[in-house]
């Protein structure tokens, strides 16, 4: 088994997460194409899987205690921006909700944000 598979599958704060007693599963609210023209002009075309591979996506599920766990998925080869506005991830009162981020995979407190992430 490589180190980042291993960093993977016990990352206990990931763990945890998957484990929040409410039990509810998060889904997906967003899916945005990154890449399609750019695939169409250097494969001529493009298909189901290349959409899939040029993907960023938003998902996000409540936790037990009224927070909201959200995932920022690049499914590209690229670096990209994302973008997870509070009104669409279930966040109460959006507008004025002031949210501590934290990344789970790099174990760091991103800030507090408002409106989006």
């Amino acid at each position: 088994m490589s180190k980042e598979v291993l960093e993977i599958i016990s990352n206990l704060e990931v763990i945890a997460l998957n484990q929040d007693p409410l039990g509810v599963q998060g889904y997906r609210r967003s899916t945005q194409n990154v890449a399609k023209e750019t695939k169409m002009l250097r494969n001529g075309g493009d298909s189901d899987d290349d959409f899939a591979e040029q993907t960023v996506e938003v998902w996000a599920g409540a936790l037990y205690g009224g927070d909201v766990a959200v995932v920022l998925l690049n499914r590209s080869s690229q670096t990209q921006t994302i973008t997870a506005n509070f009104v669409d991830i279930g966040i109460p009162n959006p507008k004025s909700a002031s949210v501590k981020v934290r990344d789970l995979w790099a174990h760091q407190d991103i800030g507090v944000h408002k409106q989006s992430v």
